[in-house]
C-alpha cells in the first residue's frame, strides 16, 4: 500500500466513532445523539457480494426533524461502500459487500450539531438473522404477519426454498383509517445474499415475487421505504413446492365446492387443487375487485398470474397446485368466491397449526405530558396490562380502552417508569 493510499485510508477510518459496539443481522438498536457526541457505530459480518441493508430513524414522534439521520457503511478495509443523509425523520441505504470480513456502519446527525433518540437496524442478506425484534424466523409457508413500523425499522421473514421454486411476499397497511400510512417495501434475498428481486410503493400495498436461484434459507425485509413513516401492517410469504403449509386462511380446494372468503390488504390466501397428470382442471374466481391470483406447480414455477374470472390449464404432473388470491395494493377487503372442478388427485400438502401471535404493543407520545398505547387484536383475546415494574402487573379496565380491532388506552405520564403487556 503506498503512502497516499495508506493517508487516505487513515482519513476515512478518523470518521468512524472509537465507542463501537458489534451487531446481529437483523438487531433493532436505540440510543441518543448529542451536540458532543453526534454518531454511533456498529461491526458487522459480511461476505463479498451480500446484500447490506441499513435505516435511522427519530424515536420522538412530537418532535418532527428532531436531526438530520445520516448512515454510512465501511467495508473491512476502510472504504466507503454507501453514505447518505437527509433532511428528514428518517433515511434507508443500501449497499453491496465487496469484501468478506467484518464491516462498519456509522449513525449519525449528519451536521453535528443537533440532539435526538434514535432507532436503527442492520440486515445483511447471507447472515444469521436475529430473533426478536419484530423478525419472524424459519417461518411457514402461507402464514400470515402481524406488526407494525416505526421510524428506522427493519423486520425479517426467514424461510426455505428450493432451486426454481416460486417465493411470493406481500405487504400491506392495516390501518384503514389512515391511508397512505408508509410506503410499503419488500426485498427477497437469497441465502448467498444476492437480491432476488426488491420493489416498493407509495400506496397502501405491494405483493412482489421471484424464482429461487439457490436451495436454502431465503431473507424477506419488510420496511417503510423511507424509514420516515409509522405504521401497522399485515404480511404474508408463499413458496411454491413448499410441503408444509399454514393453515391460516389456507385450504385443500375440493372439485366442485365453492369457498367464500376476504383478502384484506398484505394477504395471500393458498388454495390447495390436488391434481393427477392429464387432469383438466378449471378454475373460477369471482369477486367484484377483480383479484390478482396466481397458479404454481407442484414443482413451485409459476404456472399463471393474473387476473381472469376464468382459467384452466391441463395437469403436467401429478401434485398438489397451489391457486394463490393476491392483494397486491388495495384496503378493500371486498369477498371472493373461488371454485374448480376437474382435479382427481388427493394432497399430500402438510398443514400446520401456526401459533396465535402476541400482537405487537405501540407505544406513540402524544404530547409531551400524554401517551397513547395501542396494539391490534382481531381475536379480541388479549387485554393490556401494566406495572411500575417488571412484575405485579395489573389489568387496565377494559372501559378505559378505546376501538376495535385497532385498541388504544391513552394514559397522562409522571417521571416514574412504566411497563406495558398484553395476556389471555
Amino acid at each position: 500500500m503506498t503512502k497516499k493510499h495508506l493517508s487516505y485510508l487513515l482519513l476515512i477510518l478518523s470518521f468512524i466513532p472509537t465507542c463501537v459496539s458489534a451487531a446481529i443481522s437483523g438487531q433493532d438498536f436505540s440510543g441518543n445523539f448529542s451536540v458532543s457526541d453526534p454518531s454511533d457505530a456498529y461491526t458487522f459480518t459480511a461476505s463479498a457480494g451480500s446484500h447490506i441493508r441499513a435505516s435511522l430513524g427519530e424515536r420522538d414522534e412530537t418532535v418532527d426533524d428532531e436531526f438530520d439521520p445520516q448512515i454510512q457503511i465501511y467495508s473491512p478495509s476502510g472504504s466507503l461502500l454507501v453514505g447518505n443523509s437527509i433532511n428528514s425523520s428518517g433515511i434507508s441505504v443500501a449497499a453491496v459487500a465487496t469484501e468478506t470480513g467484518e464491516h462498519v456502519v456509522v449513525f449519525s446527525d449528519a451536521n453535528s450539531d443537533e440532539a435526538g433518540a434514535y432507532r436503527a437496524s442492520v440486515v445483511v442478506a447471507g447472515e444469521s438473522q436475529a430473533a426478536g425484534n419484530g423478525n419472524f424466523l424459519t417461518a411457514v409457508s402461507g402464514t400470515d404477519f402481524e406488526g407494525g413500523f416505526v421510524k428506522g425499522d427493519l423486520d425479517v421473514v426467514t424461510i426455505q426454498v428450493t432451486a426454481g421454486g416460486t417465493i411470493r411476499a406481500s405487504l400491506g397497511e392495516r390501518d384503514e383509517t389512515v391511508d397512505d400510512e408508509f410506503d410499503p417495501q419488500i426485498q427477497i434475498y437469497s441465502p448467498s445474499g444476492s437480491l432476488l428481486v426488491g420493489n416498493s410503493i407509495n400506496s397502501s400495498g405491494i405483493s412482489v415475487a421471484a424464482v429461487a436461484t439457490e436451495t436454502g434459507e431465503h431473507v424477506v425485509v419488510f420496511s417503510d421505504a423511507n424509514s420516515d413513516e409509522f405504521g401497522i401492517y399485515r404480511a404474508s410469504v408463499v413458496v411454491g413446492g413448499a410441503p408444509e403449509l399454514a393453515t391460516t386462511s389456507n385450504q385443500v380446494l375440493s372439485a366442485g365446492s365453492p369457498v367464500t372468503s376476504s383478502r384484506p390488504s398484505g394477504d395471500l390466501d393458498v388454495y390447495v387443487i390436488s391434481a393427477r397428470a392429464g387432469d383438466f382442471v378449471e378454475l373460477d374466481v369471482t369477486s367484484p375487485g377483480s383479484p390478482t391470483y396466481e397458479v404454481i406447480t407442484p414443482s413451485g414455477a409459476q404456472l399463471f398470474l393474473g387476473s381472469q374470472q376464468e382459467y384452466s390449464f391441463t395437469a403436467a404432473s401429478s401434485g398438489d397446485y397451489l391457486l394463490v388470491i393476491i392483494n397486491d395494493g388495495t384496503f378493500n377487503s371486498d369477498t371472493y368466491s373461488v371454485s374448480a372442478v376437474g382435479m382427481t388427485g388427493t394432497s399430500t400438502t402438510t398443514f400446520v397449526q401456526v401459533p396465535l401471535p402476541v400482537p405487537t404493543v405501540f407505544i406513540k407520545k402524544l404530547t409531551p405530558f400524554q401517551i397513547e398505547v395501542f396494539w391490534f387484536d382481531e381475536s379480541d383475546r388479549w387485554s393490556l396490562q401494566t406495572s411500575q415494574q417488571l412484575d405485579g402487573f395489573t389489568p387496565v379496565s377494559g372501559s378505559e380502552v378505546e376501538g376495535y380491532p385497532r385498541h388504544s388506552f391513552k394514559e397522562f405520564i409522571r417521571n416514574d417508569a412504566k411497563f406495558y403487556k398484553l395476556s389471555r
